[in-house]
């Protein structure tokens, strides 16, 4: 899978604020002895192509990583997206109000509205100029709660920083 591709490329073992929040048991389980083979014997790019296609052409098309890697699946999913040729904006969107649409709950989720579950990330970088500034988060909103990435800890809404 394609996966190895990118615990290669950022050695997920190795990161600390991951650490905090998955078992060593997992990290090692998924991470330890996950060699990757040369990017010419994954079809992620062509499968990311295809997708990218359906999509332009008003297809519609959602993001997800299937809950393999907790954390940094999506993220990662995201990334060969966008290396598969979808613009950063194109990539949000189908994690987004794509996913929330194939899976028939556009109405509660997948875009900051009024009624809507308010479960977000609150970014410190643009997305858009590169999309693993999605990695550098500042809070984490969860039904509409304040916290820090870091410990998970609520915070006030209203100090400004």
């Amino acid at each position: 899978p394609a996966d190895r591709v990118f615990i290669s490329r950022e050695d997920p073992f190795q990161n600390e604020q991951y650490a905090d929040f998955v078992p060593d048991w997992f990290r090692e389980m998924r991470f330890r002895n996950a060699p990757a083979a040369p990017l010419c014997d994954y079809t992620f790019g062509r499968i990311g192509a295809s997708a990218l296609s359906v999509h332009r052409a008003g297809g519609l098309v959602g993001l997800g990583a299937h809950g393999d890697i907790p954390g940094l699946g999506t993220q990662w999913e995201l990334q060969a997206h966008v290396e598969s040729g979808w613009t950063n904006g194109e990539a949000l969107w189908a994690a987004t109000m794509g996913s929330a649409t194939t899976i028939a709950r556009d109405h509660a989720l997948g875009s900051l509205e009024a009624g809507k579950h308010a479960d977000l990330v609150i970014l410190n970088s643009n997305p858009l100029t590169d999309i693993k500034n999605t990695l550098d988060i500042r809070y984490v909103m969860k039904n509409g709660r304040l916290y820090d990435p870091q410990t998970l800890v609520e915070v006030d809404a209203t100090v400004k920083h």
